[in-house]
């Protein structure tokens, strides 16, 4: 009997000693939360690799080793998943605000302190330039008014890409495959009815 506790003590010590770069002591594995076992994965599969350890012990800790790298896996490729679904559903847009200036005769971006800057979305791919419109009209004038006290029906008003005219039942998706951008930014045009504006579109 002395003799078989002497030889399981110096193979406990055996065991801390090869382990002794993890700084792991062996008695406790079987106890070790998930947790920690996932962290030491590598180096305890490695350990547990080794002909003389193999107990039952160690064909426990690479069950729980397994099943630790299974959920991992599991939950990267649920949340992989759940980003493609959001992916294809919605896409990004930058919106802005070009009011027409008469006395330069040009279009400028209304500036954030005026009511007007850059706003970033996320929208349906499938909502149209007239429904992009009606979010952009209600963004820069509140209850139909603009922080630059004009009113919304004072305008004649449109949706563009870039300087370019869009046709308004063209969809967020479709742009994109037209434009080939990376972003969309699109900007609502407006041009107040009184304004001379000498046949600038």
């Amino acid at each position: 009997m002395r003799m078989i506790g002497l030889k399981r003590r110096t193979g406990l010590k055996t065991r801390a000693y090869q382990c002794k770069p993890m700084k792991i002591d062996t008695s406790v594995i079987p106890f070790m939360a998930d947790s920690d076992l996932s962290e030491y994965g590598d180096g305890l599969s490695t350990f547990c690799s080794q002909g003389n350890y193999m107990d039952a012990i160690t064909e426990s800790l690479r069950g729980r080793l397994g099943s630790v790298r299974d959920k991992q896996t599991t939950r990267l490729k649920t949340g992989l998943l759940g980003n493609t679904n959001a992916k294809k559903k919605q896409r990004i847009i930058e919106l802005g605000w070009m009011d027409f200036n008469e006395k330069g005769q040009e279009y400028k971006q209304v500036r954030t302190v005026n009511g007007g800057g850059t706003r970033h979305l996320y929208v349906d791919k499938k909502k149209t330039v007239e429904e992009i419109k009606v979010m952009a009209e209600e963004m820069f004038f509140p209850n139909g008014l603009s922080k630059k006290n004009t009113q919304l029906e004072d305008y004649h008003r449109e949706i563009r890409w870039r300087y370019s005219q869009v046709n308004n039942s063209s969809t967020v998706e479709e742009l994109y495959e037209e434009t080939k951008v990376g972003c969309l930014r699109l900007y609502l045009f407006t041009k107040a009815h009184n304004v001379r504006d000498f046949g600038v579109v």
